[in-house]
Order: structure tokens, then C-alpha cells, then sequence
């Protein structure tokens, strides 16, 4: 899969050079928009007429190599062309080194599982490490005092294994006094 400027996963290299030409519309005046037509003229900007942002693809479908312009990730600012720091392996752009040294991680976990050796689970981080003990492997952050990165509601003993889980049983009113959590 690849990224939009936005971050939006797309899948390009299926969908983009099947696509047929009726699917592509000015919003405007609802005429045809064929891309095929431009690409010959670079300083063509359609967009004030409703169409996309071409300039992001390859200029032509069938010269596509595989790779994609690195938008920026998800959550992450829009960046200057200076400031972009691209993954080799999926070309997800960031704004700083350190972010993209964390996402780096991700392809390549390195955190085992130290409850049991046959235990497949395998991270990047620490703290997503300690989630699977408590879960998976309950008896053995008990005992090594491992934190509990969850949380539990006040209202009724429900627990919850990211604090956001527990923001939104709040927020969106699914808390049940009385209903505690069979753990």
C-alpha cells in the first residue's frame, strides 16, 4: 500500500492505471476530467477546476516504478521538500529524524516476548510489550511488577488496556455501574 499527502492509505498501483476514464470528474461543472490529456504540460493547475492534485502521481500510469512520493504520515505536520525524512521501506515521509527512527522500528521488531520462549510476539516498543503481558501472559507481570498500562473505570471496575479505551467508555456513555469486568 501507499500514502497519500494526507496519509490515507491508497492502493495505487491496482486501482490508478484500471481506472476507467468516466471516473475521473470536475466537481465544478461536472465535465470529464482525462489526466492522460495533461501530462505534457506540467504547468497545467486543473485543481481550481475541482480535479486533484495530479502533480503528487507519476506522470504517466504506465511509467509507474513501484514507488510512490512520500507524503507525510498520519498525524504527523506537513513538511518542506528540505524537511522530509522518507523510509526506505514503505516511503512514509515524517518531519523529524526521531519519528522517523521510531516508525523505522515497526518493520523490524526487536522486543521478544520474555514470558515464554515458545510466545511468537514480537515488538518495537516497550510499552506495547508490557500491553501483551498483561493480557497474554497476566501471572507474569504480576510478578515482575511490570506497570499496567491500562486503565479501569471508577464507575464501574471495567478495565482497559489502553487509556483510551476507557476515554471513550466515558465519553460515550457505555459505562454499566454494577457491570465489573470478570478479571
Amino acid at each position: 500500500m501507499s500514502y497519500t499527502p494526507d496519509g490515507y492509505e491508497l492502493g495505487y498501483e491496482e486501482t490508478y492505471a484500471e481506472a476507467p476514464v468516466e471516473d475521473y470528474y470536475m466537481q465544478e461543472d461536472g465535465s470529464s476530467f482525462v489526466p492522460d490529456q495533461y501530462y505534457l504540460d506540467d504547468s497545467a493547475d486543473f485543481t481550481q477546476y475541482g480535479a486533484p492534485d495530479m502533480s503528487f502521481y507519476p506522470q504517466h500510469p504506465n511509467t509507474f516504478d513501484g514507488t510512490m512520493p512520500a507524503g507525510p504520515a498520519t498525524g504527523d505536520t506537513p513538511a518542506t521538500q528540505e524537511e522530509r525524512y522518507v523510509c526506505p521501506d514503505c516511503n512514509r515521509a515524517f518531519s523529524k529524524p526521531h519519528k522517523l527512527r521510531k516508525h523505522q522500528k515497526t518493520h523490524d521488531p526487536s522486543v521478544d516476548c520474555p514470558a515464554e520462549v515458545s510466545c511468537p510476539f514480537k515488538t518495537a516498543e516497550r510499552r506495547d510489550m508490557d500491553r501483551h503481558l498483561w493480557v497474554a501472559h497476566k501471572s507474569y507481570a504480576e510478578h515482575n511488577n511490570i506497570e499496567n498500562p491500562g486503565a479501569k473505570c471508577d464507575r464501574c471496575g471495567k478495565w482497559f488496556t489502553r487509556r483510551y479505551n476507557l476515554q471513550r467508555h466515558l465519553n460515550e456513555g457505555r459505562c454499566r455501574p454494577g457491570e465489573e469486568d470478570d478479571d
